[in-house]
C-alpha cells in the first residue's frame, strides 16, 4: 500500500513540476510543496496513513524525484536542478526533513511559509557547514 501512495504522490508531483505548477528552484519550498501533494494523496485514499507515515512517504517521494528517470541525480534527465538536488541530498543525508515536514504541517499558510524559508535556509548552512 505504501508503493503504490508513493507512486501516486510522484506521479502528481512529476506532472505538477513539468507543467509549471510546483516550485523546483528551492529545496525546502520543494519538499514543501512534496509534503502538500502527499497530503492531498492522502485525503483521496481510502486508508488514511499517520503522521509518521506521511513522513516517511515524503521522504521517499523526494528520494524519487531527485533521482530522476534514470535513478542518478545530477543527469540530464533530471526535472529538478542539480543545485537543489544537493541541497535535498544533504537535507535528506542530515535527516533535517522529518523537521523541516513537522515545521510545515503546523504552518498552512503560504505567505508565512514564504517568509520563514530564508531563515530556514539560514540553519541549513548551518547544519551543512558541521
Amino acid at each position: 500500500m505504501e508503493s503504490l501512495r508513493v507512486e501516486k504522490a510522484v506521479i502528481f508531483v512529476k506532472e505538477a513540476i513539468l507543467c509549471k505548477k510546483l516550485d523546483v528552484s528551492n529545496a525546502f519550498k520543494l519538499i514543501e510543496e512534496i509534503y502538500r501533494v502527499v497530503l492531498d494523496v492522502n485525503a483521496i485514499s481510502t486508508l488514511k496513513i499517520t503522521k509518521e507515515e506521511i513522513q516517511a512517504t515524503v521522504v521517499n517521494v523526494v528520494k524519487i524525484i531527485a533521482a530522476g528517470v534514470d535513478g542518478i541525480a545530477g543527469t540530464d534527465d533530471d526535472i529538478i536542478s542539480v543545485d537543489v538536488v544537493q541541497k535535498i541530498n544533504q537535507l535528506l543525508s542530515s535527516d533535517i526533513v522529518p523537521s523541516i515536514i513537522e515545521f510545515v504541517s503546523q504552518i498552512p499558510q503560504q505567505e508565512v511559509i514564504a517568509k520563514c524559508v530564508p531563515l530556514l535556509c539560514g540553519l541549513f548552512k548551518k547544519v551543512a557547514n558541521r
